[in-house]
């Protein structure tokens, strides 16, 4: 069950963070800092059937990239378990750092950019309630959160 929440938690993430790039300037800011052409992959486990994520940078937002591809930044979450808490915000990407439950692979820099990008996807897509517990500081919303989901339930 922790396994097909995490997939779906990974496509919502990856479709608001499409639809964010192209409409949200501070998001787009934190992609633009990526480098053009930079492939990241989101693992929510160390095997080979770990739901997974792969996108690159192209423009101002992300298109998605094959299972197989070259990633210049890989998060592979040590268990399914830890990568579950953060998908599912019990838990933020910097406790789960704190906490030595993912590893990194790539430049931090260009990592912290990405992860940036992701927390305001979370301030949308999480209820406020949650954010507290999880951002360090709440997300100023430029568009309804409503949109946000459509948007991504519609894959633009």
């Amino acid at each position: 069950m922790k396994r097909a929440i995490v997939a779906v938690v990974l496509q919502v993430l990856y479709r608001a963070l499409n639809a964010l790039g192209r409409r949200d300037p501070a998001v787009a800011a934190e992609l633009r800092q990526l480098p053009e052409g930079a492939c990241v992959r989101i693992r929510a486990g160390m095997d080979a059937r770990a739901p997974q994520l792969a996108f690159v940078r192209r423009g101002g937002g992300v298109e998605r990239a094959g299972a197989d591809a070259h990633a210049d930044i890989e998060i592979a979450f040590k268990s399914l378990s830890g990568a579950f808490r953060v998908f599912v915000g019990l838990e933020s990407v910097g406790q789960a750092y704190c906490g030595h439950r993912f590893v990194l692979r790539g430049n931090i820099n260009e990592t912290m950019c990405l992860v940036r990008a992701i927390e305001i996807a979370e301030g949308y897509l999480f209820p406020r309630l949650w954010n507290r517990r999880i951002l360090k500081r709440p997300v100023k919303k430029r568009l309804p959160t409503v949109a946000v989901y459509a948007l991504a339930l519609c894959g633009r």
